[in-house]
């Protein structure tokens, strides 16, 4: 029987797009998140270019803030990595990206 976040590296694989953090290639699930400060702390906020990005990366995907990532041709950078989990198993990751 497949875990649930195999399941859901399955899903984001067959239905996301194909991006490319730190010169890897994976994919994810782009969003335009509804409130962008939620994701980050107030000085973070204030501190980072716009606009913003949420990507939804399979939980095994090994990032960092600060490191780029190119979606849809275009450059980001990561400023959070959160955790996502289920049974305290990392199931995916949510990531803030900025220009």
């Amino acid at each position: 029987m497949r875990t649930i976040a195999q399941r859901i590296a399955e899903s984001i694989r067959r239905l996301g797009d194909a991006v490319t953090i730190g010169g890897v290639a994976h994919y994810g699930i782009a969003t335009l998140p509804q409130r962008s400060g939620v994701l980050l702390l107030p000085n973070e906020y204030d501190g980072v270019g716009r606009p913003f990005r949420a990507l939804y990366v399979a939980g095994n995907v090994t990032v960092s803030a600060g490191v780029t990532a190119t979606l849809h041709g275009l450059p980001w950078t990561i400023q959070r990595a959160i955790p996502l989990t289920v049974r305290n198993e990392v199931v995916a990751r949510l990531l803030v990206l900025t220009r």
